[in-house]
């Protein structure tokens, strides 16, 4: 799946991020990335009308932080994140 870039960092415009999404390996190519295109690489039956719980932490180490519905979190190489179905709104 390819994420159109929503936001770049000078000197950081064109460079790819490797992430984990559900223990799968991923590229994104913007630092910055949104709460839906998490989920639509979690899941590629995704509606948006599904509820979703999406945890994230930097690198393998550090606390478990939440991304709630409508927000961005920026990444770095390695960000690990946990995407969990919870119910239809």
């Amino acid at each position: 799946m390819t994420i159109e870039a929503t936001s770049h960092e000078a000197g950081e415009k064109n460079r790819d991020f490797e992430i984990i999404v559900n223990s799968r390996p991923y590229t994104v190519p913007s630092k910055t990335v949104t709460y839906d295109e998490i989920t639509k690489l979690a899941f590629a039956d995704w509606h948006p009308e599904d509820r979703y719980k999406v945890t994230y932490r930097k690198a393998g180490h550090g606390e478990w932080k939440q991304l709630a519905r409508g927000h961005s979190v920026e990444v770095s190489d390695g960000e690990e994140f946990v995407v969990e179905r919870t119910h239809r709104a």
